[in-house]
């Protein structure tokens, strides 16, 4: 039994780390494409299926985040 819930405990603990990560290499995906897009003098892009984290590490910065469609939204700077 203890063996169990320790296996259990390290699994999950995986999981929050892996989830951290996944979250950090949107988030440099998201940096990567407006700095694409602000090269060419937009000051808008698209991006479909932002997650809760991202939005708010978007308005954090000062980005305005605009729900577009149901899975679509605006970023603005």
């Amino acid at each position: 039994m203890f063996n169990q819930k320790r296996i259990l405990k390290l699994s999950q603990k995986n999981a929050k780390k892996i989830e951290k990560e996944r979250i950090k290499a949107d988030i440099d995906i998201i940096k990567t494409r407006i700095k694409d897009v602000a090269k060419c003098g937009q000051t808008c892009i698209y991006f479909s299926r932002l997650s809760l984290t991202e939005i708010k590490w978007l308005e954090k910065r000062n980005f305005l985040v605009t729900k577009v469609t149901v899975h679509g939204y605006d970023v603005e700077w």
